[in-house]
């Protein structure tokens, strides 16, 4: 009896999540870009949602990948690396916008100082 890891749906959905994260897509991301709602994707990566054949298709070509790498699992280290570099990306979008902010406040401060001299 096969394992319920290695199950088509709970492979298709881990590799999913794997091809997401690697971009640093949210779940609503995905969705948006093949016309699913975020709690299907959620589903989906979870096992717990059946993809039809051509949902499948439009997550691979938004996802840029051939159906077919969706579909084959990988290994727990490659699961971990894309999990990591989808951390990288989150604290380097985090820290953009700490320094969009820094600059902001900087330079409405700078405005309100030459106002009042």
């Amino acid at each position: 009896m096969a394992n319920a890891g290695s199950d088509p749906e709970r492979v298709f959905g881990r590799r999913m999540k794997q091809e997401r994260l690697l971009r640093g897509w949210r779940q609503e991301d995905l969705a948006g870009r093949v016309g699913l709602i975020p709690s299907a994707i959620s589903k989906a990566e979870a096992g717990r949602r059946l993809i039809r054949l051509n949902e499948a298709a439009a997550i691979a070509a938004a996802l840029g990948v051939p159906l077919a790498a969706l579909l084959t699992d990988a290994s727990e280290r490659e699961a971990r690396i894309a999990e990591m570099r989808a951390e990288a990306v989150r604290l380097s979008d985090e820290s953009d916008e700490a320094l969009r902010r820094a600059v902001y406040y900087r330079n409405a401060a700078a405005e309100l100082a030459g106002e009042q001299e």
